[in-house]
């Protein structure tokens, strides 16, 4: 950026947050060489975010059309602007900023207390698994999926980051609240940032006291203790590499009684004890509540268990077991 022949492109600050981070980035780099403010604040071409600024073209990335046009050769810009740009453009490349220069933005949601039904969907489909993964998509840190699954691609500007502060909201005619028994427990473990991550096929140490997320495998690749006791139906997945599934091994239960297993996704679930099919005393499921499906009430004794699923859409799923309260 320090290069007087590199044309640096920015954002105006005062009149568009990203200038002010553009502006950010030039104090961190004074702090690591004097002098180096004033030279970027006077070499910077603020070219977007002013009341004079060009419009955008319509339906594309103006970041991406001014580095095209040469009015810029490099351009501080947000994550989410950055990938627009270069999925217009191709050959445009997205350098991260070291640590000592990154600049971060956190962005909170909550729920009012009031809020309409729509809301609270939208707001838990946000925190679910396929929400979270638009996030990441796009560019944004995705907190709620696994560390290995949310690694966020940095904007030659600001970190931007999602923070779940999910409020108290309860609404009445939400699917979520129709279940046969309360999965509040489960909805926030499953929002939880602090999921513990899991390969189909491993064994677990203890049983997880959150939801624990699997890793699956295509169906055409899936290991399985026994048959699943119902395959996918062949309307809905007419080739096993279109669905997902795998099994993980749980290690002896504390005590026989009854136990409840939630899946965040549509799946069949088996569980085997003993060389057997564990007994399902119970279930409850819908699909209009975002990021829970089912859950299930086996009884159970106190030996290993074997947790398989399959019929999966995606290649994640989240589950809690633990016995009834």
């Amino acid at each position: 950026m320090l290069d007087a022949s590199v044309k640096l492109g920015t954002s105006t600050p005062k009149a568009d947050p990203s200038g002010d981070y553009a502006w950010e980035v030039f104090r961190k780099a004074e702090k690591l060489k004097t002098g180096t403010f004033a030279t970027l604040e006077n070499k910077a071409l603020q070219l977007t975010g002013g009341p004079t600024s060009p419009p955008a073209p319509q339906g594309r990335s103006v970041y991406g059309e001014l580095i095209a046009q040469g009015a810029a050769d490099i351009f501080l810009t947000y994550c989410t602007s950055a990938l627009a740009a270069q999925r217009e453009n191709p050959a445009q490349q997205i350098v991260q900023l070291p640590d000592a220069l990154a600049v971060g933005a956190d962005y909170g949601l909550t729920v009012m207390n009031g809020a309409s039904a729509p809301a609270y969907q939208f707001a838990m489909f946000i925190l679910s698994a396929e929400g979270q993964r638009t996030l990441a998509k796009h560019g944004f840190a995705a907190p709620a999926l696994p560390h290995s699954e949310s690694s966020m691609l940095r904007s030659p500007l600001v970190v931007l980051a999602m923070i779940a502060l999910f409020g108290p909201a309860a609404v009445a005619d939400d699917g979520c609240e129709k279940f046969a028994w309360s999965l509040a427990r489960e909805r926030a473990a499953f929002v939880a940032p602090d999921k513990t991550t899991f390969a189909a096929g491993e064994t677990l140490a203890s049983l997880p006291a959150g939801a624990l997320v699997i890793r699956l495998q295509p169906g055409a690749q899936a290991s399985f203790e026994m048959p699943p006791e119902r395959k996918p139906r062949t309307e809905q997945w007419p080739r096993t590499e279109q669905w997902h599934g795998g099994m993980v091994r749980l290690p002896a239960l504390a005590k026989a009684g009854i136990y409840q297993i939630t899946l965040s996704d549509d799946a069949w679930i088996d569980v085997i004890q003993n060389g057997r099919y564990a007994r399902s005393v119970g279930s409850t499921g819908r699909s209009d509540c975002p990021g829970v499906r089912k859950s299930v009430r086996l009884d159970l004794d106190a030996s290993p268990v074997v947790l398989q699923v399959s019929g999966v859409a995606g290649d994640m799923i989240a589950i809690t077991i633990g016995p009834v309260q």
